[in-house]
C-alpha cells in the first residue's frame, strides 16, 4: 500500500477536526491498469499502438481483456502451457499494436523483454477516438477520448510523437494530464516522454488560500487493522481510540520506493482493510477550501468529522 498520490477538494466544516479514511487492499481498481500511450497518427508506414501500463506493485490478470475503439483487440486467454502470460507484472508496460509484433519492435526498436501484441483489428481514428481498455467481464480499466485539435498537442497528429499520459496517478480521461512525447516515436515500453513530475517529498493537507498546512504526511496516526468498523462511528470527532496503534506517517507495508518520509509506521500485510485517524485544529476560515494528498495502494475513502471528502480507486457507496 501507501504509492498512489491523488487530490481530493472538500469545505472546511470546524476548527476542530477529525480527518479519517479507510484504506481497501485488493486488486486493481479502474485506472490502476492504464491507457499510457497512444500513436494514433504515426509517420509514414509506421504502425499505430497503444501502450499500458500496471501502475500497482501486483500482479493483474489480464486474460480476455479487449481494447475497444476505432481499434480493437482481445488479449490471449489463459493457457496452461504458459500460465504467467496472462499476467500483467507489477509496472510492467505492454504495447499493443496494429502490427504484427515483429514488425513493431523492428518498427520503433522495442526492447526484447517489453511485450509486443497483435495486430489488431480496425484503425485507430485520425480525427479523434474514444478508446477502452475492457476486462474479461466488461469493465471498463481505463478509458480516454482523443482529438486531433486543440487542446490535444498537434505534434501527435502526424508530427511523429506519441500522446504521453504526464501522470498516471491522475485522472486519464482528461487532456490535461497528456502532452507528446519528448521522442519521435514514443518510446513504447519505455518510460520516456513521460513528464519530470515525482511525488512531493512532503504531501500534506493544505488550505487553497495561504497554502496553510494542516496534517503533514510525517504526522503521528491512530491506526487499526484486521477489523470490520463499518458499523461503529469510528469516522466521529470524538471516537474513542482505544486499543489502536499510534505511529508516524507513512503507514503502510512493502518494498516499494516511496516518497520521504517513506513507511516509518508498518502495518502487516493480508488484510483488507486499515483505518486511520488524525485529529487536527484548524485556526483559519470556517469556509476555506481544502484538498487532501495521499499515497495509496489500492483504495480509499477520506472522512473529515464523519463527511466523506473523497475517494480514490473506489466505487460509490458507504
Amino acid at each position: 500500500m501507501n504509492r498512489h498520490p491523488e487530490r481530493w477538494l472538500a469545505r472546511a466544516r470546524r476548527w476542530l477536526g477529525a480527518l479519517g479514511w479507510v484504506v481497501f487492499a485488493f486488486g486493481a481498481q479502474a485506472d490502476q491498469v492504464l491507457l499510457s500511450k497512444i500513436m494514433y497518427h504515426p509517420v509514414g508506414e509506421l504502425p499505430e499502438y497503444v501502450e499500458i501500463y500496471n501502475n500497482t506493485a501486483n500482479a493483474v490478470d489480464i486474460a480476455d481483456w479487449r481494447l475497444k475503439g476505432g481499434a480493437e483487440f482481445r488479449f490471449p486467454g489463459f493457457n496452461p502451457a504458459d500460465p504467467m502470460a496472462a499476467w500483467m507484472k507489477p509496472f510492467e508496460r505492454i504495447v499493443i499494436s496494429m502490427a504484427d509484433a515483429k514488425t513493431t519492435r523492428e518498427a520503433y526498436k522495442i526492447a526484447p523483454n517489453v511485450r509486443v501484441l497483435g495486430p489488431w483489428v480496425g484503425r485507430l481514428n485520425k480525427q479523434g477516438d474514444r478508446i477502452k481498455l475492457l476486462d474479461k467481464n466488461g469493465l471498463t480499466i481505463s478509458t480516454v477520448k482523443y482529438m486531433d485539435r486543440a487542446p490535444w498537442p498537434a505534434a501527435a497528429d502526424g508530427g511523429g510523437h506519441a500522446l504521453v499520459v504526464k501522470n498516471p496517478d491522475r485522472k486519464i480521461d482528461d487532456w490535461r494530464n497528456w502532452i507528446v512525447s519528448s521522442k519521435p516515436g514514443g518510446a513504447p515500453g519505455t518510460e520516456s516522454g513521460a513528464a519530470n513530475e515525482v511525488p512531493v517529498s512532503n504531501p500534506e493537507l493544505v488550505t487553497q488560500t495561504g497554502e496553510t498546512v494542516v496534517i503533514d504526511y510525517d504526522s503521528q496516526w491512530s491506526v487499526t487493522t484486521g477489523v470490520d468498523l463499518t458499523q461503529t462511528q469510528w469516522k466521529e470527532l470524538l471516537f474513542p481510540e482505544r486499543n489502536w496503534t499510534r505511529g508516524f506517517g507513512l503507514v503502510g507495508f512493502g518494498a516499494s520506493k516511496l516518497p520521504p518520509p517513506g513507511i516509518r509506521t508498518p502495518v502487516r500485510a493480508g488484510f483488507v482493510t486499515y483505518y486511520l485517524r488524525h485529529v487536527f485544529i484548524y485556526n483559519g476560515a470556517p469556509g476555506a477550501a481544502i484538498s487532501v494528498d495521499a499515497i495509496v495502494d489500492d483504495g480509499a475513502v477520506f472522512y473529515l468529522n464523519n463527511q466523506e471528502v473523497g475517494r480514490v480507486g473506489m466505487p460509490g457507496g458507504p
